[in-house]
């Protein structure tokens, strides 16, 4: 299993956060792997800026935005 990815920068992405009157709790640490928190990659596709890109059948699924203008 990977270890969890920790530092101040995941704990703050992935902490709690507070919407109006409802506490939406931190995501736990074993599910905050290098291969799971958010990061920036090349841009590899010719989709326009702003364009999210689910890849359901790549080896590591994820989502991507493309850099906004």
């Amino acid at each position: 299993m990977t270890p969890p990815a920790t530092g101040p920068q995941v704990s703050a992405a992935y902490g709690p956060v507070q919407d109006d009157d409802m506490l939406i709790p931190a995501v736990p640490p074993q599910y905050l792997t290098g291969q799971t928190i958010r990061r920036q990659v090349d841009d590899w596709t010719d989709a326009p800026r702003g364009t999210i890109i689910v890849n359901p059948f790549d080896r590591a699924p994820g989502v991507f935005l493309t850099p906004p203008l």
